[in-house]
Formats: C-alpha cells, structure tokens, sequence
C-alpha cells in the first residue's frame, strides 16, 4: 500500500473535518461545564422601567437653546435673517430666505448641516459648526430664544427634514399652525426651485 493511495482514500479526505468537529465537540462541552463568570451579575428585571419623559430640548442644562460660540469678526453680520416675517412679505419670501442661510453653509461646508431638529439646525447656522462661521445671526429676530428654534411669521417652529446630506425639507405650519395640513408651505433647499 502506498502513501499516494492513502491520500485519495476517503478517510483522509475527512480525516481533518472529523478532527475539527471533535474539537468543537470538546469547546463546547467544556463551556457547558464551567459556570458563567457573569452568572452572579445577570438579573432579570420583575416589571419594565418606567421611563420618564424626556424634556423639552430648551429646558435640558446638557443642551442650551444656544450655544455659546464667538462670533467671527472676519464677516459681517448677514441682513438675511432680519428680513424673515417682514411685514409685507410671505410665508414663500421666508422660505426663500431660510433656503438662501442654508445655501450658504452648503456652499462652504459642501454639504447640509447634519442636525436632529429645529434647534440644532439654528445651532450649526449660528457658528456651532468647524469653522465657527455664524451664517444666522442669534439675535435674529425669528429665533425663539428659550428655545432656539427658528419660528414661522405664525410662531410656530419651522419643520425641517433633512432627506440627503444635499437636500433638506423646509416647512412652515401656516396659519392653522399644525404642520402636515392643508395651509403648509412647502420647499426644498439644495433641489432645482420653481418659485
């Protein structure tokens, strides 16, 4: 018999897969022996935590309305946002301005700001952002300032929704001040505009 014929044989062919299993085999059944050392430390809760509700973003201590950032003295403080809810203009003119903010971060970051909501928007606009650049100033009139939000010529917050790092949703509740009815105004900053 030779060594050739032993290396075709089916038992040498399997004869690695028989050693891996029996050493699997052997793991396993040594975990299953020995005791967790966490074993003491795993309990089991008899009822869910409450959770209490989480409070309003401008009254959190950990998140200010606005957060403190110096100005930057190399640009002039921009008149956009002190045209927001004039008198004579529109929902539509806001927005226009808002989307006119927004391009201006876009076309010096290259992007949208990232943000979760309204506030934090207003934050990465007002100098929160790499370059300390304040595109919104925070004294602007439209800016609720216990809560940081931008708000509508009704009041109400304006909705933001970012859909891709180069488009954000803008949105202003109308006169009802519900959002997602009727009377909302509607546009998109970063996407061709047709107003």
């Amino acid at each position: 018999m030779s060594g050739g014929y032993l290396r075709r044989s089916p038992f040498f062919t399997l004869l690695p897969v028989v050693i891996v299993g029996l050493a699997a085999a052997f793991i396993i059944s040594r975990c299953n022996r020995e005791p967790s050392p966490f074993a003491d430390t795993i309990t089991t809760p008899t009822r869910p935590p409450v959770i209490a509700p989480r409070p309003a973003a401008s009254l959190s201590p950990e998140r200010p309305a606005l957060i403190a950032v110096a100005a930057s003295s190399s640009l002039p403080r921009s008149p956009l946002a002190d045209n927001l809810n004039a008198p004579g203009g529109t929902a539509r003119d806001d927005l226009r301005l808002v989307r006119a903010i927004l391009d201006l971060y876009r076309e010096r970051f290259g992007a949208y700001p990232a943000f979760g909501d309204n506030a934090q928007l207003v934050n990465a606009l007002a100098g929160a952002n790499p370059q300390r650049l304040g595109l919104l100033p925070r004294d602007a009139p439209a800016i609720n300032p216990a809560t940081g939000e931008l708000l509508d010529r009704w009041g109400t917050p304006y909705v933001f929704h970012s859909i891709s790092r180069l488009t954000v949703e803008l949105r202003t509740a109308g006169p009802d001040r519900v959002a997602y009815t009727q009377d909302d105004v509607i546009s998109f900053a970063g996407t061709p505009q047709k107003d």
